[in-house]
């Protein structure tokens, strides 16, 4: 299993949409009883329950989960999932979703591997659609190496894949060398 992921709302549904697009197996935990209701109709293994609540860590299958994540913007129960996490000695990652910047601080203080924030990302993603990234290249400078953007776009099949694992020298010709190895 690859993901527990605490939250069902908005972002995490969007979370959960996204990580099995990518192959991605999860457990999710939700206490809304129709989250829960249609993420099992989509075979989706999901557990009802606040992650305030002891009981629940218990049923938690955390020596088989890569990453716990947190779609939850509250700070108390973001740093209690951290202790959890510490005192169970997950050794998985922890992303955790904070609202500002100062949580987003206080996050990776704490120990969090990723700090999601999902404004700023999508205004991110959005300010990337809109622009090419080689505007920020000087256009007077004879540059000896050529660059070229490809990008891989949402639900690909490279889509959160390494560098390593895209093809990128049949798309974009012999010459193209990468950095990733």
């Amino acid at each position: 299993m690859d993901v527990i992921l605490v939250g069902l709302g908005n972002y995490g549904s969007g979370l959960a949409e996204h990580l099995l697009g990518r192959k991605k197996s999860l457990v999710a935990v939700d206490f809304d009883p129709r989250a829960l209701e249609k993420w099992r109709s989509r075979n989706v293994t999901v557990l009802y329950g606040d992650m305030g609540d002891p009981e629940l860590h218990e049923e938690l299958p955390l020596n088989k989960a890569q990453w716990v994540v947190s779609a939850v913007r509250s700070k108390e129960l973001n740093l209690d999932l951290l202790n959890l996490l510490a005192h169970r000695k997950f050794a998985g990652k922890v992303a955790l979703t904070a609202a500002s910047p100062e949580k987003s601080k206080l996050y990776k203080a704490a120990g969090a591997h990723v700090v999601l924030r999902p404004f700023t990302d999508a205004a991110e993603q959005a300010a990337d659609a809109l622009m090419d990234a080689t505007d920020i290249l000087p256009e007077n400078v004879d540059w000896p190496v050529a660059f070229q953007e490809i990008r891989v776009k949402s639900g690909s099949v490279f889509s959160g894949q390494s560098l390593r694992h895209i093809p990128l020298r049949s798309a974009a010709g012999p010459y193209c060398t990468t950095l990733a190895h």
